[in-house]
């Protein structure tokens, strides 16, 4: 029966052909990278490295990557950062791998080694049966991903199928000191940078960050309750936004996060449910309108320092109307 390539590929090529295949062990499969060594780049290299275990260039079959390559196709792509191209030789013993970018490469790695399926236990004598293919791919959605739970444990299985952007709780609170921290843990950068998969830390629900934070012995932060409703046996305060010293915190909140190496985007949850302050300063304005320009004073501060930073503001059922 005539195999379906096709069946193996998660997600999709836009553009995917292959007329035929080749059987070639894998040690006469070789790897010619022609790209500086950035990290995604060092990960698409360690997936071919599975089933071509051959001299480089002297192989009789050359996998070769490449950047800037075909860059008349691919430059003009929709998320042309991720978009890359899988050609076969003229000659009929390689294959070429071209992107715009780092990332780019990775992808068209991981749809090759789909392709290829190696078993399990490669030695250079395995028979690697080759699919010449002809594919030009690009995604329709720049960011593909999720945040929450487990998330961060799964980010090497996710990012398999190109799941590309994970948002992960920045545990923004204060220290013994009283000291604004990010207690997000750095390494989830790190392997995030190697897989391709961009990392933005978040800081939760304004309202909910005095308990979580350990800011209710902070009454500098804490906003004040209406003097004229009796107060739920659950009470937990929300946040003072006119309130200079929350300014700074929120402040220190997001430069910490965007000194974090590799940190472009940093996300803030407004309120899930309106909290207003009845503080003098507080008092009869729109509470989300207060949240928005706190955040973004803060955002134009630490972009003194870090100007490529950008804010995400998530809207909640709160803030809807």
């Amino acid at each position: 029966m005539q195999m379906n390539w096709l069946d193996r590929l998660i997600p999709l090529p836009q553009q995917v052909a292959v007329e035929r295949a080749a059987r070639v062990p894998a040690g006469e499969i070789g790897i010619v990278c022609e790209a500086p060594l950035a990290p995604p780049v060092c990960t698409a290299l360690e997936l071919l490295a599975r089933f071509a275990q051959g001299a480089g260039e002297r192989a009789p079959f050359v996998i070769r990557l490449t950047l800037g390559e075909d860059n008349a196709r691919l430059a003009t792509l929709p998320n042309m950062e991720q978009a890359y191209a899988i050609t076969p030789a003229d000659s009929g013993c390689g294959l070429t791998l071209a992107a715009n970018t780092p990332v780019g490469l990775l992808y068209a790695a991981r749809t090759l080694a789909q392709l290829v399926a190696p078993p399990l236990v490669v030695h250079a004598g395995t028979q690697i049966e080759l699919p010449l293919a002809r594919v030009l791919d690009w995604p329709a959605i720049a960011e593909r991903g999720q945040w929450g739970g487990n998330a961060p444990q799964d980010l090497a299985w996710t990012s398999q199928w190109k799941l590309n952007t994970l948002e992960v709780d920045a545990r923004a609170a204060v220290d013994a000191q009283g000291t604004p921290v990010i207690r997000i843990n750095r390494d989830l950068f790190r392997q995030g940078a190697a897989l391709g998969v961009k990392i933005v830390p978040y800081i939760m629900h304004l309202e909910q960050l005095a308990k979580y934070a350990g800011l209710m012995d902070h009454p500098e932060y804490t906003s004040t309750p209406d003097p004229n409703a009796p107060l739920p046996s659950d009470y937990i305060p929300g946040l003072c936004m006119s309130s200079p010293a929350t300014q700074e915190l929120v402040t220190a909140w997001l430069m910490r996060a965007a000194e974090i190496e590799g940190v472009r985007d940093i996300q803030v949850w407004l309120s899930e449910d309106a909290a207003p302050c009845y503080c003098p300063r507080c008092v009869g304005q729109e509470p989300y309108g207060l949240e928005v320009a706190c955040l973004v004073r803060a955002l134009r501060r630490v972009q003194e320092t870090h100007p490529d930073v950008r804010l995400r503001i998530l809207t909640t059922q709160g803030s809807y109307p």
